[in-house]
């Protein structure tokens, strides 16, 4: 099907609050690019629909025009009207949604959060900016790119401008999610501070493991204090999300502004102590005096163990006559156990599987998901967990330790059950 004898649609994205959205090619451009074409369909032909549903095309071009100078929004590339519809074309962003990352009973580090809370609220801060609400911010709105990990806001459908600061009593069009929907945008007045909340419960999801229904109901059970209880995370950063799902907008962060520079401010405190399963741990601090000893003593260290390493290489080549790799470099034996838990990593690419071993060790395995995504039996998050995993060819990750493994060939893994 051609729209606008341009745009060849290939395959349905979705279906939203205000319309349908597809992946089509571009024709009249060379290579036919990808895009997106978004359908605002009236449900009649009524005057009075047709006027509604042409101001709410009119609004989102506009905005998008406006707001798509800043690197995380797709860009507007064309717009039309055929036959009573409307279409947005926009820039397709070749990654996954969030929901993808944010899977029911596994919780993500506060490393991750931490880096989950600056990549959305810095676009949303530029939205803000703009007296812009976008009342509908949920994990299936936010990609990530591939590429770089970036995360883009889409789907701006739902968008109100201010136009007004004042105006706070003109009740507004309730849209929105409603496990991320504030008191106050249930109450058809939705506010800046409505996103923040919205971005708040996201964050909490990642860190407690919980689904989006599971939230809502703690929240509206226990107004959302005690979502941190038996989850590792500093109270530094509950304290911000504490702020940021406040049931009354006045006392939340009054935009994205604000919170991001509350979330920066955490950035650059020291990180409380990690738990064991995690890959990296806060390095203390040195005087000047005390780095330069310990410099010395490191290269001294180096010098000897390359010394001796050097000795002992040369004397098994002697003995042994042979050229082969290194055992200790390249282990040819299969290795097998089972998938207890996995983790993704800040940048959305890397999967860190934990694996215990017959030796009821517990092992990680660091491996890029667009290897998992590879292996047989498809995509193996969350289905993996719990699966006996064979793993060959390993190399050990000096940076991680002697449990800890670099994987980098999809032929590696094999499901055994």
């Amino acid at each position: 099907m051609f729209l606008s004898h341009r745009y060849q649609i290939l395959e349905p994205l979705g279906r939203g609050s205000f319309g349908q959205t597809y992946i089509a090619e571009d024709t009249h451009l060379p290579g036919h690019p990808r895009c997106v074409v978004k359908q605002l369909k009236p449900i009649s032909i009524e005057p009075h629909v047709l006027q509604e549903a042409r101001r709410r095309f009119d609004a989102e071009a506009a905005m998008l025009h406006e707001l798509c100078s800043h690197e995380q929004i797709p860009r507007l590339l064309d717009r039309f009207e055929c036959n009573g519809e409307f279409y947005l074309v926009l820039e397709l962003i070749d990654g996954h949604p969030l929901s993808r990352e944010l899977v029911g009973g596994q919780q993500l580090s506060e490393s991750y959060a931490l880096s989950l809370l600056e990549n959305i609220l810095t676009p949303l801060a530029f939205v803000h900016q703009h007296n812009v609400i976008h009342r509908d911010i949920k994990p299936s709105h936010l990609i990530r790119r591939e590429r770089d990990g970036k995360i883009f806001i889409i789907d701006f459908g739902a968008v109100k401008q201010i136009v007004d600061p004042l105006e706070t009593t003109k009740l507004t069009i309730v849209v929105g999610t409603p496990e991320y929907m504030s008191i106050e945008q249930w109450q058809g007045r939705p506010k800046l501070s409505s996103d923040i909340y919205a971005v708040g419960t996201i964050c909490i999801q990642a860190l407690t493991g919980l689904d989006s229904k599971q939230l809502a109901r703690l929240f509206e059970e226990e107004n959302g204090t005690v979502w941190w209880q038996g989850i590792q995370v500093s109270s530094a950063l509950r304290d911000v999300l504490n702020k940021m799902v406040r049931s009354n907008y006045q006392e939340r962060y009054s935009s994205a502004v604000e919170a991001l520079e509350a979330v920066r401010q955490l950035s650059r405190v020291p990180p409380p102590p990690l738990p064991p399963s995690t890959l990296t741990s806060p390095v203390p601090s040195r005087s000047p005096r005390r780095s330069i000893n310990w410099r010395w003593g490191m290269g001294i260290g180096v010098a000897l163990l390359f010394g001796l390493g050097s000795f002992f290489w040369v004397g098994s080549r002697l003995n042994s006559g042979s050229s082969g790799a290194n055992s200790s470099d390249f282990l040819e034996t299969s290795w097998e156990g089972e998938v207890s838990a996995y983790e993704i990593f800040p940048n959305g690419q890397t999967v860190e599987l934990t694996v215990r071993g017959e030796d009821n060790r517990q092992y990680q395995f660091a491996i890029p998901r667009k290897i998992l995504d590879r292996i047989p039996n498809g995509s193996p998050l969350p289905g993996l967990k719990n699966k006996t995993v064979r793993i060959t060819g390993l190399k050990p990750d000096r940076k991680l330790g002697s449990s800890s493994f670099a994987v980098d060939r999809a032929e590696q893994i094999e499901v055994v059950d």
